[in-house]
């Protein structure tokens, strides 16, 4: 039986797939074919991701054609996903070269692979032992399934054809290509850089025009533009969420409007300005200071805010460590200096900044007391280092502080609940104790200073990281101890919840619901 395959037949073929909330996923010889597929997205017939594979080769339609192959990657849109086939035995060495790349590499289910020898196949599950082995000798985490279904957009679709050009870069018409990242078979192309004509780089960013819940943050696609003097192009590989976020989403913390939202992203310097000395281009840099903007996938910054990675903490560790860590830094390093030894109540132990500081509080050789809303929590709390946890929804704070510490009290609390726990706070402190206000999630502290006279002479400060994280000489010494410790093994941190792009107002979601445990982090 003969099937008149042409464009009518695929386009009829993409409707009824989307009907029954089946993606699509295009396989593609030559140019034209993608063409094809492109004009739907442009008529709002096909509305998803665009999943490609590139057959010419691995299908024997272009032999080893590499010329045909590059053009193909040159066409390719920013923000398309796209895997390339390859002969036998250059599996392996595009793997490798993909995998020292920093791209996104998955393993055929084709045990018709031959040994880099040819004198025998390879099964797939040496194939996978060989990626993963692979990967660990670069340095490169291996993806969970959660984050395979977020790479690959795995039933993903999209509310109109805006929203699809939008979110694969495309441009309005013409359409203006720009050179991708790319490798091949099983490279998964997260498509982004510079546009060939020299224009401005676009970028994807959550951006707000009004103040208010999640839902008035928005996906838009703006021009990040070309970096001027004393400032870096960055494309972000996570985005850490923290609760100051919040802050400046609801209006506590005013902002011009509209703007953008973030001041904590680690990522790779694609280009610099004149009299950057800072940093160079390929430099590994994280940043917890400078404008709001950090929700976006690239975007242009002040050189002299961003630090250094050093080679033995990977991007994604980094990313819970810039803002979180930098914090446990200058609370327990600065604010008030911990020498060992002491008793501490650290309220939201099990959140991203506190299972940073039951780590660093056990190193320390301080004993810490976590507040935290479940046992589920508390659970994970003591084994990050927490010795004594408090469940709040069934505990009296101050009580049980009293009965840990034989009734003499804590010399200091670090308190980043506000309103809802300022008296348990006070009550836990020894004469002349410090109440180190370091957020107000469940609302804002107000006090009559008289109370800290009667309960005992007790100290109340509201520390900024500004203040402790400034001139840069001092932030990157902040920093340069946090690393220390977490190559020794002392700290160790990775994000507990991911989110894509464009799922942040579901993180914001949960976070104001204290619904997370540890570090919350998106990934562009």
């Amino acid at each position: 039986m003969v099937v008149p395959a042409g464009p009518g037949w695929v386009e009829e073929h993409v409707r009824r797939l989307t009907a029954a909330g089946i993606q699509s996923a295009f396989q593609f010889y030559n140019i034209n074919s993608f063409e094809t597929v492109e004009r739907m997205m442009r008529r709002g017939v096909y509305k998803g991701p665009l999943v490609m594979n590139w057959v010419a080769i691995g299908g024997g339609m272009d032999a080893l054609n590499i010329y045909n192959l590059a053009n193909f990657v040159r066409a390719t849109p920013d923000g398309a996903m796209l895997t390339l086939e390859s002969s036998m035995r250059n599996v392996l060495p595009i793997n490798m070269v993909a995998i020292a790349m920093g791209l996104h590499v998955r393993c055929g289910i084709e045990d018709n692979l031959w040994t880099q020898d040819h004198k025998s196949k390879i099964s797939t599950v040496r194939q996978i032992e060989q990626l993963v082995r692979l990967s660990r000798e670069f340095g490169r985490e291996v993806a969970s399934g959660r984050e395979a279904r977020r790479i690959c957009k795995i039933g993903v679709f999209y509310d109109s054809v805006e929203e699809t050009l939008a979110k694969k870069r495309f441009r309005a018409q013409p359409r203006v290509s720009s050179r991708p990242r790319w490798a091949a078979d099983g490279c998964l192309i997260r498509c982004f850089g510079q546009s060939r004509t020299g224009e401005p780089t676009m970028a994807c960013a959550i951006r707000f025009s009004e103040i208010g819940g999640p839902e008035v943050l928005r996906l838009e696609t703006v021009a990040a533009g070309e970096p001027g003097p004393g400032q870096v192009r960055v494309r972000h590989r996570y985005v850490a969420v923290n609760f100051i976020d919040v802050y400046f989403r609801t209006g506590r913390y005013p902002l011009p409007l509209p703007n953008g939202l973030g001041s904590d992203a680690v990522g790779v310097v694609k280009a610099v300005g004149p009299g950057v000395t800072e940093v160079r281009v390929g430099d590994r840099v994280g940043y917890l200071l400078g404008p709001q903007g950090a929700y976006a996938d690239v975007r242009v910054m002040p050189a002299d805010v961003l630090i250094p990675l050093p080679d033995g903490i990977s991007d994604r560790t980094a990313s819970t460590l810039m803002m979180k860590g930098m914090t446990v830094q200058y609370l327990f390093r600065q604010v008030y200096p911990l020498q060992g030894g002491e008793t501490i109540l650290f309220h939201a132990a099990a959140g991203g900044v506190g299972l940073i500081a039951c780590q660093w509080a056990r190193a320390l050789g301080v004993t810490m007391i976590g507040a935290v809303s479940t046992d589920e929590k508390a659970e994970i709390a003591r084994a990050n280092g927490c010795a004594h946890t408090i469940v709040t929804s069934r505990d009296d704070i101050a009580t049980r502080v009293r009965e840990i510490t034989d009734g003499k009290g804590v010399p200091v609390v670090y308190d980043s609940v506000g309103k809802d726990t300022l008296q348990a706070s006070l009550d836990s402190l020894q004469p002349r104790g410090v109440l180190v206000s370091n957020g107000t999630s469940l609302g804002l502290v107000v006090i009559d200073t008289m109370q800290l006279a009667v309960k005992g002479s007790l100290w109340l400060t509201r520390p900024a990281m500004v203040h402790y994280a400034t001139p840069r000489s001092q932030m990157l010494q902040m920093a340069g101890e946090l690393f220390d410790l977490v190559l020794a093994g002392k700290i160790s941190s990775e994000p507990s919840n991911l989110f894509p792009l464009e799922e942040t107002a579901e993180a914001h979601r949960l976070l104001e619901a204290r619904k997370t445990i540890g570090a919350t982090v998106l990934v562009p």
